[in-house]
């Protein structure tokens, strides 16, 4: 059923007049809008893509986008949060600037720039990386012995 609204003007005798106007537009955004909420609270990238594919509208198709953008960023964080390579990190912080995890990469590529100058005896360079990381409980356990020799030098 269409979506009904009164609208009204006044004639040259200062009579209201009212008028009745059909919508089917605004029932179509209604559905838009309807279709948007079940992606938002579904927050998976097939929902978002469903609804790239069925919104007549796509009002919120930016939206949809950086959010399927944003779960594939997260995705591959859960697959590299654990690497080494200093390499991989800057690859993802540059691929996906805008992701919900780029504080967690920035930090971790810190990290990993702390253990590269510590590797190197540049145990000044390395302390302040380490600190831009969060400092000893904010990095791997396995570098907060290079962390506390870097902190007694410093």
């Amino acid at each position: 059923m269409p979506f009904v609204y009164l609208i009204g003007e006044m004639d040259n005798e200062n009579n209201y007049k009212i008028g009745v106007t059909k919508h089917k537009n605004i029932q179509n955004r209604i559905n838009d809008f309807d279709l948007w909420n079940v992606a938002k609270r579904s927050n998976t990238i097939q929902a978002y893509e469903s609804y790239l594919r069925n919104s007549q509208f796509k009002t919120f198709s930016s939206e949809a986008n950086a959010s399927i953008v944003d779960l594939k960023s997260i995705a591959e964080w859960e697959n590299i949060k654990s690497t080494t390579n200093l390499n991989i990190v800057q690859s993802y912080i540059r691929k996906y600037p805008k992701s919900s995890k780029i504080t967690d990469a920035r930090k971790k590529e810190h990290e990993l720039k702390g253990v590269q100058f510590f590797n190197e005896g540049n145990l000044e360079d390395a302390y302040r990386e380490f600190t831009e990381a969060g400092g000893k409980y904010f990095i791997a356990y396995e570098n907060r012995l290079a962390y506390d020799k870097c902190q007694e030098h410093h």
